[in-house]
């Protein structure tokens, strides 16, 4: 990274620090950031017919925004939550924007994340479509083994679209 993009950011990138529970965005609100979790974890959820449907967690290292709003300029019907006390750095999108602008390897940066952010996001929907839901559960379980194993059963149920009684026969199973 060149130095005058290291300044740019260090001006320009604000941290967070949110506590367990705590909710970084609600539904309603517009979401014009996007966030890098340096520590910690986060939930994105919706609610439909009075219930939680966690849409996808996060950990160290990954980046975390609320898509539809921040890329479509749609209303926000998101919440994310700190799962646990969290770090994250923040930039807006207009100093995203003009870091892109005035450097180019950071948009070179931006499209790889992307790029690894819809196929993964594309991964999720072909196992959404064509698994049964012990192989659901064993795919998350094998991808995301630390997720797996400190995140609430409900969270990981309702993201892989289960019942949470589903999650608790299936890890009694394979005990």
């Amino acid at each position: 990274m060149s130095p005058g993009l290291k300044l740019l950011l260090t001006e320009k990138v604000v941290r967070i620090e949110l506590e367990k529970g705590e909710l970084l965005l609600t539904a309603g609100m517009p979401c014009h950031h996007v966030y890098y979790i340096v520590d910690g974890f986060l939930r994105c959820y919706f609610i439909k017919n009075g219930n939680e449907v966690t849409a996808w967690m996060k950990m160290e290292n990954d980046i975390a925004t609320a898509v539809l709003s921040y890329y479509g300029k749609l209303p926000n019907e998101y919440y994310i939550q700190a799962l646990r006390g969290s770090v994250l750095y923040a930039i807006s999108e207009s100093d995203l924007e003009h870091a892109c602008e005035l450097y180019p390897e950071f948009y070179k940066i931006r499209v790889k994340l992307m790029e690894f952010y819809y196929c993964e996001a594309y991964q999720r929907i072909h196992g959404l479509l064509s698994m049964n839901a012990a192989d659901r559960h064993s795919h998350f379980k094998e991808h995301w083994p630390s997720l797996y194993k400190i995140i609430p059963q409900r969270y990981i149920a309702s993201m892989l679209g289960l019942a949470r009684e589903t999650i608790t026969r299936r890890r009694k199973q394979l005990r």
